[in-house]
């Protein structure tokens, strides 16, 4: 619940009470009173932190939206939450203010530093003091901050009453000094740092208080002056001072004080209404209504000059409604009128309802730009605050009501006043906009005010749909055909590209304006994409564009894949553990094969789900049956090392596997044999950080293999070490420029992900709700990964090398920095040898080249009595045996004795009557 002394704060400052009841009435959506109240909607929105990209059930968040952080993920634990300002400070960065409530009602001042990109640079929460209640934040020279806060007197002047503080903070969030605005009860403080490193701040100051009883009705009066506070830069008042006293009116809340610099003068802009008091000092209400004044001062506070601006009815101002104007040296106002008259004759016509209202002045307080827009017709508009792009648009937020709802809408006007866009913000109101490289920083919270939100809203549009299987090529997704995964989609123009990855079949590009053509990229030609793109043409933002892309099958395509993924550092001594993976990319099914894992020496089995079928000395074999087109299974392996001296720090362990098919028709050879076989070297290490990228080549690739086209596997390791669970972990990965891009293809990952990439080269893979423990509460489900595999460019030369390094985000904290991959291309020859494959026989060693274990997977037409004989270059004779072969859809898989064989070239010799055959392999 909420306290008497908050629920008060947050009324002030979203302005939600009026001058006296008959006004409060005429606003419905100001006129909020009581505690706030959670109210149950048909459609309840899912609050959560969101990056835009893929998503895992079909398109997270509003387009536009490129990040959004919740304060409750920051500060975990309260039951409220509010942000009570926004500001972006001289570094660049932005800082935010809040409060959150704990379940004992008590109140906690809260600070977020954050860059532009939403990654969190510094949050705290500031220890309790004097029942202190913070306001909003106010950028200093250098790269701090100052904030306004409510703190309950303990001085004798001011027993019953709370006043208001200055704190300056540095740019670490360190308090350097604070101090007392002014002598009495301020309201609506803005401040403007100074050239003199000072800092001046103006205020409503409350000065006095009547109660009336006015023809039998019971008024409490509240009257306001401006004031002026002079501090230096360490902290002292300079001077205090009154400006702008009126007779024959009063400055009233209902619009909000503003206060900006414009080249060397200050705008003081706020709402004021006629006194017009009759002989007993009651009010005439019905000429209470609003309009706005527009002040001008001089750093030492002298008065330059004091217009109105309106109408007959009511004008409102909110809070950070007032954008500078550089070009005329003067200001635009982003508000609200019901006028149709006065500086509003000829602009607006209707006075049953408020509108938004755009005024642009110069300098000497001309009228430049004069518009209304009806953003809710046929209902009250509530601008709540505005900013200026570098095409001389406009962006403002405006509360409304549609029904009986409270609603919330992101305009854009054009320099004509003409609107280019609407966007209705269904999750919470936006209250708050700043620019970062014209794409908008806002802050905004939920109706029911238990949650605060600050996130980033970019220049984008989208195009989003799906890539599914299309098996009876009919163009349309029937309830038999499964979506396709982890196909890269790309939208591009020329010298920009948008990418994500199909998570569940479904994509999401976010864009820019222009041309885009989208394909979906088919890594080999088994199957036919429909429509093979999509045009489509963005004229201007937020709109979007969906396409479905069916993925119709070639027949007869054969092309298994395997790959094995270290899940863990190996350390002399310790277990390690392992991921092996084989995949069916064709589009027939396999009926049946095997897998073969050959482990390094050094390690010893401890277990593998599933169990090996058969494990003979480092060699291990599982059969599988019936792996159809994308099939894809994991085998979890386990092994221990062996301790120093047999196994050091800086050995390297090599591992290398297999997959093949023993049965099938003899023309269906595999057409890419080279993702058959993978292999890994993998360093031995003692101390290491968990959060690490590593290679499966050790840090050395043969040339040979780069002319190939033989892929490099990496993998990124993370754990959560902190303290708390991780919602959402994020990596980020930028390819080096000797990769080949087009090759990149996703491997697996620990979780499930969210992948996009930008020109081609940046990679981010999201993790939205990963809920990872931290390493003390659950150290096994602490970890996970991310394994891709891409090709490098195969102009290549010896002695050249590429490197890769990962940020990983646990949440909205500093990225951890892995350590670099590096690679060089060595100029060792390649010692595998092509398989022997002809019309009648084909002829496979494996793995080729070995170290002592192998297998001869025999297939073809022809069946009968077989013998082999495996002989050195010298025709010596090493090992004979007979096979019988007596159906020609069998591919069968022998093993080899070959352990007692020296390192060299063998041939294997295959012999059916006066028949031979042979293949060439490399023992080393």
């Amino acid at each position: 619940m909420i306290t008497f002394k908050k629920q008060l704060f947050f009324l002030l400052f979203l302005f939600c009470i009026s001058f006296v009841a008959g006004q409060a009435q005429q606003r419905p959506f100001f006129g909020r009173t009581g505690k706030p109240v959670k109210r149950t909607t048909q459609n309840k929105p899912v609050f959560d932190a969101r990056v835009t990209g893929t998503d895992s059930i079909g398109f997270g968040g509003e387009p536009g939206v490129v990040w959004e952080r919740k304060l409750s993920e920051l500060f975990p634990g309260g039951t409220d939450y509010y942000l009570t300002g926004n500001r972006q400070l001289v570094d660049g960065n932005f800082i935010t203010s809040g409060l959150l409530s704990d379940s004992k009602d008590s109140l906690h001042n809260v600070f977020v530093k954050f860059s532009k990109d939403g990654n969190v640079l510094l949050k705290y929460i500031v220890p309790d003091e004097y029942s202190i209640y913070q306001f909003s934040v106010f950028p200093s020279l250098d790269s701090g901050w100052l904030t306004v806060r409510d703190r309950d007197s303990v001085i004798n002047s001011f027993p019953q009453l709370v006043y208001r503080i200055l704190s300056k903070y540095n740019k670490n969030g360190v308090k350097e000094w604070e101090q007392k605005i002014a002598n009495g009860f301020s309201d609506y403080e803005q401040v403007i740092a100074t050239e003199d490193k000072g800092y001046l701040v103006a205020y409503y100051l409350r000065d006095t208080i009547l109660n009336l009883n006015c023809n039998n009705n019971y008024l409490r009066a509240q009257f306001h002056r401006i004031f002026l506070t002079k501090i230096d830069q360490s902290g002292n008042v300079q001077w205090r001072k009154s400006v702008f006293r009126q007779p024959g009116f009063f400055f009233t809340e209902s619009s909000a004080l503003n206060f900006v610099k414009v080249n060397t003068e200050f705008f003081i802009v706020g709402g004021f209404a006629n006194m017009n008091a009759d002989s007993s000092d009651c009010w005439n209400m019905a000429n209470m209504d609003d309009d706005i004044f527009v002040a001008k001062i001089d750093s030492s506070g002298n008065e330059l000059s004091f217009k109105k601006y309106g109408g007959s009815k009511d004008e409102l101002l909110w809070y950070n409604a007032v954008i500078k104007n550089p070009k005329d040296f003067g200001i635009i106002l982003v508000a609200n009128t019901r006028s149709s008259n006065r500086d509003l004759s000829g602009v607006k016509t209707d006075t049953s309802y408020l509108d938004s209202w755009i005024l642009k002045l110069d300098s000497a307080g001309v009228i430049k730009f004069n518009k209304v827009f009806d953003i809710y017709p046929n209902n009250d508009d509530y601008n709540i605050m505005g900013a200026q792009l570098n095409d001389t648009s406009y962006i403002m937020s405006t509360f409304g009501l549609v029904g009986n709802t409270d609603d919330n809408v992101i305009s854009k006007v054009n320099s004509n006043g003409s609107i280019v866009w609407k966007r209705n913000i269904s999750n919470g109101f936006v209250y708050e906009l700043n620019l970062a490289d014209q794409e908008i920083i806002y802050t905004k919270y939920l109706s029911e005010e238990t949650e605060g939100f600050f996130g980033r809203l970019g220049t984008i549009a989208s195009i989003t749909g799906s890539v599914y299987y299309d098996f009876n090529k009919n163009n349309i997704k029937d309830t038999n055909e499964p979506y396709a995964n982890k196909f890269l989609v790309t939208s591009e123009k020329t010298g920009y590209s948008r990418s994500s990855v199909s998570t569940n079949g479904w994509f999401r590009n976010d864009v820019d304006t222009g041309s885009y053509k989208t394909t979906v990229k088919l890594n080999n030609d088994y199957y036919v994409s429909v429509p093979a793109e999509k045009q489509t043409i963005f004229a201007t933002l937020f709109q979007s564009d969906t396409v479905h892309f069916a993925l119709q099958p070639v027949a007869g395509k054969r092309d298994l894949s395997i790959s094995l993924i270290p899940l863990t550092p190996a350390r002399p001594g310790f277990n390690a553990k392992y991921k092996l993976t084989f995949r069916n990319n064709g589009t027939d099914t396999v009926p049946n094969g095997g897998i073969l894992l050959i482990k390094d020496p050094k390690v010893t089995l401890v277990s593998s789900a599933p169990a090996a079928g058969l494990v003979t000395g480092d060699s291990l074999l599982w059969m599988y049956a019936g792996l159809k087109p994308f099939d894809s299974y994991s085998v979890d392996i386990e092994v221990k090392l062996a301790a120093p001296p047999t196994l050091n720090n800086g050995d390297t362990l090599r591992y290398k596997a297999f997959i093949n098919s023993t049965t099938g028709s003899a023309a269906a050879v595999d057409l890419t044999p080279l993702d058959d076989t993978v292999h890994l070297a993998q360093v031995v290490v003692g101390s290491y950080d968990p959060n690490d990228k590593q290679e499966n080549v050790a840090g050395k690739i043969p040339l040979a293999k780069i002319v190939s086209g033989e892929n490099i596997q990496y993998v990124v390791r993370f754990q959560n070490t902190g303290t708390d669970t991780a919602f959402t972990v994020r990596i980020t990965d930028t390819l080096d420029a000797k990769l080949n891009w087009n090759s990149l293809q996703m491997i697996n990952a620990s979780h499930p992900y969210k992948m996009t990439v930008v020109d081609g080269n940046t990679i981010s893979w999201t993790f939205p709700n990963i809920n990872l423990p931290d390493s003390n509460v659950n150290e096994p489900l602490s970890h996970g990964y991310i394994a891709f595999r891409i090709k490098a460019k195969s102009n290549l030369t010896s002695g050249e090398y590429f490197q890769n390094k990962a940020s990983i985000y646990f949440d909205y904290n500093l990225p951890v920095l892995t350590n670099t991959a590096v690679t060089v291309v060595s100029n060792a020859l390649i010692t595998n040898v092509r398989d022997f494959v002809n019309k009648d026989m084909q002829i496979v060693a494996m793995p080729n080249p070995s170290s002592g274990s192998l297998y001869l997977k025999l297939s073809g037409k022809l069946t009968g009595r077989f013998e082999y004989s495996v002989i050195d270059l010298y025709g010596r004779v090493f090992q004979t045996k007979s096979i019988e072969r007596n159906n020609v859809q069998d591919s069968q898989l022998i093993p080899l004795q070959v352990n007692n064989l020296s390192a060299g070239v063998y041939y294997i010799v295959l012999r059916q009557k006066v028949k031979v055959w042979q293949q060439k392999i490399i023992l080393h």
